[in-house]
């Protein structure tokens, strides 16, 4: 969220603004040429990057609504975006390999915001980088990517501190607080570790297989993370589950800044006028809830679903169709 009233969402190469109150769109941002990946508003919402297939990084002036400037080094698809804490700084995940000095990586981009250029890069990771998150004093920056690993960088060197592996880590970031990494590791649940020393603590939700995506409120107390056609919400602090959300191919689920609510897009957001959204209000996540339309309060931005569903998007039985139709999705 960018305000109290305003949301941004994507919709294939385009960036929506929308009013919430009035749930139309006030405003659209234009200027990449293909599909977007990420994007991350800066700490005093005046600006918003953005990331994509198109090799590019655009950086968006919030309050004029306008495009200020083009970031791009290398030609290489952008599948993460993410501002530091004070808003001086700008991570992004690219995808290509480049030479190193420790062979053949993919790099992660480290800009300076106010003068727009490339400060350094870091290259350790073997294949595309999807996620970044900064630690809430701008420190640390903590990347994970395809190839399995998460790794834990020191800002202020460019010094890798440690490395976690495993067959398959999808996201991980901080808690509010910094002292804990959070994500999914192997098959099974969410998984929880030192941030300072990388040493594995717990583990929640193991019943549940290949989560993806996943957000943590401001306080630290409840976590959101995709299931199986919806979206499950747990405390942290009695590791229980607080509430089941319906809601199909979730490719990102947040937390606005003042915890009040919670927004997942879904995988319609990488075709062309797709792209739904729903807002929950987030105190009702404190009940048990049996039945998402009787008890959550929710906005729906756009609603393609239909148009996706009797098209076989997504349709894990036809990955040859899904290629095709989006040749960067993954199923």
């Amino acid at each position: 969220m960018i305000s109290d009233e305003t949301l941004a969402s994507v919709s294939g190469r385009n960036i929506l603004l929308w009013n919430i109150n009035t749930q139309k769109v006030n405003f659209v941002l234009e200027g990449h040429e293909d599909i977007i990946f990420s994007t991350s508003v800066s700490p005093d919402k005046k600006l918003l990057a953005s990331g994509g297939l198109d090799k590019t990084i655009c950086l968006w002036d919030l309050e004029q609504k306008r495009l200020v400037c083009k970031l791009a080094k290398r030609r290489d698809p952008i599948h993460s975006v993410a501002f530091s804490p004070d808003g001086k700084l700008l991570a992004s995940g690219g995808e290509n390999k480049y030479k190193s000095p420790n062979g053949q990586k993919t790099t992660i981009y480290i800009w300076d915001v106010e003068s727009r250029e490339l400060k350094f890069t870091l290259s350790e990771h073997n294949l595309r980088v999807g996620n970044l998150s900064f630690s809430p004093d701008g420190s640390i920056l903590v990347s994970s990517s395809n190839d399995g690993t998460s790794r834990v960088w020191d800002i202020s060197t460019g010094e890798q501190l440690y490395v976690l592996e495993g067959c398959a880590i999808g996201g991980i970031a901080l808690t509010p607080n910094g002292s804990k990494l959070v994500g999914r590791s192997g098959n099974n649940g969410i998984k929880f570790w030192n941030a300072k020393t990388g040493e594995f603590q717990k583990s929640i939700a193991e019943q549940f297989e290949q989560i993806g995506r996943f957000g943590i409120d401001p306080s630290g107390k409840n976590i959101a993370f995709d299931v199986n056609h919806g979206i499950e919400v747990w405390n942290l602090e009695n590791n229980e589950r607080v509430s089941y959300l319906e809601f199909k191919w979730p490719v990102s689920i947040q937390f606005s800044d003042d915890g009040k609510f919670l927004m997942s897009g879904d995988a319609s957001a990488y075709s062309e006028g797709g792209g739904l959204v729903r807002i929950w209000k987030a105190p009702e996540l404190d009940l048990t809830i049996d039945s998402v339309e009787d008890s959550q309060t929710q906005v729906e931005l756009i609603d393609a679903r239909e148009k996706i569903e009797s098209e076989g998007y997504f349709d894990a039985e036809n990955i040859e169709d899904a290629r095709k139709r989006i040749t960067t999705s993954i199923v």
